[in-house]
């Protein structure tokens, strides 16, 4: 006895639809592995590319006995932990003293490198607009955002030279045995020492280093990132 089509049909239908789940799952969750690194990559982009330049834990990091240094895996010697210990040694005023003026220190740099490189993108993306017309179906020229790095590393090279000068010359014992009070006192102290141009020496190797550098870096990131994008618009069709 023949069985019932139309039970047939039904049945196949769910199957069809079982497997229309499952292959939807399983690129769904390949494009979640592939995205997932470069999200990390957008979010963090300098985190992955650019070292501090002061370490602003250099004094708390030395306040600490050897034997917690030489542990690999430590609470006291976390990043909370060394500020924890530096604090019940010589106060609260540590943190402001020796923590955060290094802090914003960096700040400085990363505010002087984003705030260039995004006030020149948009202008030079306008300058190429007006050269090539061109329009929204077409691919964007690739040279804006080296262009726009290339000014972001200047602009940074001239905040950071001071700052590798300083550091070049820091010796974490002066703050431990109190020499300094400060990380600022340390920094207006040797300023007053070597004077503007001493704060400035190196500034070409500097310069180069940081055109080159931030300027491949931005055009490979917004290559990526328009690829990317590009990419993720495909395979949602």
């Amino acid at each position: 006895m023949d069985g019932d089509p139309g039970s047939e049909t039904h049945q196949h239908q769910q199957l069809n639809r079982k497997q229309t789940g499952a292959v939807g799952a399983a690129t769904s969750a390949v494009r979640g592995l592939l995205l997932q690194p470069l999200y990390l990559w957008y979010r963090t982009p300098l985190k992955l590319f650019r070292p501090l330049r002061v370490d602003y834990l250099a004094t708390a990091r030395a306040l600490l006995p050897q034997k917690i240094l030489s542990q690999r895996v430590s609470l006291r010697g976390s990043t909370l932990g060394m500020i924890a210990n530096a604090v019940k040694q010589r106060g609260w005023s540590f943190v402001p003293r020796y923590v955060l003026q290094p802090m914003a220190a960096n700040w400085t740099i990363g505010f002087a490198l984003f705030t260039t490189y995004t006030a020149i993108l948009p202008a030079a993306y306008a300058q190429a607009s007006r050269q090539y017309f061109i329009n929204s179906n077409e691919a964007l020229p690739w040279y804006p955002p080296v262009l726009a790095g290339a000014f972001a590393g200047l602009a940074q090279s001239i905040v950071a030279t001071p700052l590798d000068s300083l550091r070049m010359r820091f010796e974490v014992e002066d703050m431990v045995s109190g020499r300094y009070r400060s990380w600022w006192a340390f920094a207006s102290n040797h300023m007053s020492v070597v004077g503007l141009k001493g704060l400035y020496r190196g500034l070409r190797l500097t310069m180069a280093k940081d055109i080159l550098g931030y300027a491949a870096f931005f055009g490979l990131f917004e290559m990526v990132k328009n690829e990317t994008i590009d990419l993720y618009r495909e395979m949602r069709l």
